[in-house]
């Protein structure tokens, strides 16, 4: 049996400013090796035959955003995602402890795909970044 292995794209989320429904933010790499899937705040995951797995980094950790704990994560092919759209491929996201990272699991992508996504602070602000997959 094959075990295929994921490829992490790890993403700073710095945040410029907030209020109680909208959080601006600015999306940069977090390693050199992430500079291939993260440019112009756009996030490209090319089909690679492997799922990825993505890693969202509050930044600086004293921001006083943390994800929400219990809906981090909101996404739709095609539209602005409302607060519960989860496209199934993208499935378990999980926040850690300090609240400052979110990972995702995704799939490796079939074609071009645009999939609008939120990232949901505690308090109910949200960031609405694109990922382009294939």
């Amino acid at each position: 049996m094959k075990v295929q292995t994921k490829t992490t794209v790890q993403i700073n989320v710095a945040p410029v400013f907030s209020d109680a429904t909208t959080a601006v933010c600015e999306l940069h790499p977090r390693r050199n090796a992430d500079e291939a899937y993260v440019s112009g705040g756009i996030v490209q995951l090319p089909p690679s035959g492997a799922p990825y797995e993505i890693e969202f980094y509050l930044e600086p950790p004293t921001t006083p955003l943390a994800f929400d704990r219990d809906d981090p994560w909101a996404c739709k092919f095609g539209g602005c995602p409302s607060p519960g759209d989860h496209d199934p491929q993208f499935g378990h996201p999980r926040v850690d402890s300090s609240g400052k990272v979110l990972t995702v699991d995704s799939p490796p992508g079939p074609g071009k795909r645009a999939l609008h996504y939120s990232l949901n602070c505690a308090g109910g602000a949200r960031f609405d970044p694109i990922i382009v997959k294939g």
